[in-house]
């Protein structure tokens, strides 16, 4: 099966742009090209590419851009800086579109939110004082589930899944990757375990409901990365055959068609999106 990788220089926003057929070409000797749709960003964008959701650094409120009108609002209404409270700029949108999900930074503290595109009073999903960045990553197809990183006081970082319904938390760890059925409940479900030298960077679900995830270092002999599927029916995970030195994995995105995934790795300061062709073959 070929794989055939692209690089990006729009970072950040097109690690969250569905991807749509018609681009799955070949990489050819021209260079990838794109276009300018705004002038704010990182942000994510909702599934059918018409609401950009970012962080306006006027005010420090969520808001939303219509990509097709070019109209911008805010969903919250923090107004001025006379409160240093804010948006995060990851925020990840719903599968139906109908809300984002963001963390809400305060002084030494930060909580998960959700809130309806269409506006709305913001909602509370997740508090933990002993949390100081809170980044969503991804939802569940479904739409019950949150992906999370978490970046604690004691600088260790997690990866959590919360409850959209009541805000409940599973996964607390950045060395376990668990899964929690949700068609007829049950007991969360390990799926992936790496020692004390590695680390699972945040994961995204795939059309089939299994999980794409980044294994690898972060410090040591220097960062490394590899991408991995793992099956929520169980099974052992398997190596995708991609691997990078150098740099710490961000982000992932996944077409709805399951081939084409975007991701952003490097370090801090310098920043590159990728996509990654033929990720699955043609069904």
């Amino acid at each position: 099966m070929k794989r055939t990788l692209i690089r990006v220089l729009f970072i950040g926003l097109l690690a969250h742009l569905p991807i749509s057929p018609s681009d799955a070409q070949e990489t050819t000797s021209e260079p990838p090209a794109g276009s300018k749709v705004a002038e704010v960003g990182p942000g994510a964008v909702s599934p059918h590419g018409r609401f950009l959701s970012y962080t306006d650094w006027s005010t420090g409120d969520l808001a939303v851009r219509d990509l097709e009108t070019g109209e911008s609002r805010r969903l919250t209404q923090k107004g001025s800086w006379a409160v240093p409270d804010f948006a995060q700029a990851v925020q990840a949108i719903s599968p139906d579109g109908r809300y984002v999900a963001y963390g809400w930074q305060g002084v030494g503290s930060c909580d998960l939110r959700i809130v309806r595109l269409g506006g709305g009073e913001p909602r509370v999903l997740y508090r933990d004082e002993d949390i100081q960045l809170i980044e969503p990553q991804d939802w569940s197809p479904d739409g019950r589930h949150i992906l999370v990183t978490a970046l604690r006081r004691d600088r260790t970082s997690q990866t959590l899944l919360v409850s959209v319904e009541d805000g409940s938390v599973q996964g607390p760890s950045s060395a376990v990757l668990t899964v929690i059925p949700t068609a007829n409940g049950g007991e969360p479900r390990e799926l992936v375990r790496v020692d004390a030298l590695e680390r699972i960077f945040p994961p995204a679900w795939m059309p089939d409901g299994d999980l794409l995830f980044g294994r690898g270092r972060v410090e040591g002999q220097g960062p490394r990365f590899e991408l991995w599927k793992a099956s929520t029916a169980g099974g052992e995970p398997e190596r995708l055959g991609l691997s990078m030195e150098g740099s710490v994995l961000y982000g992932l995105s996944v077409h709805p068609n399951g081939r084409r995934v975007a991701f952003t790795a490097g370090h801090f300061g310098s920043l590159e999106t990728w996509v990654l062709n033929n990720l699955l073959p043609a069904g």
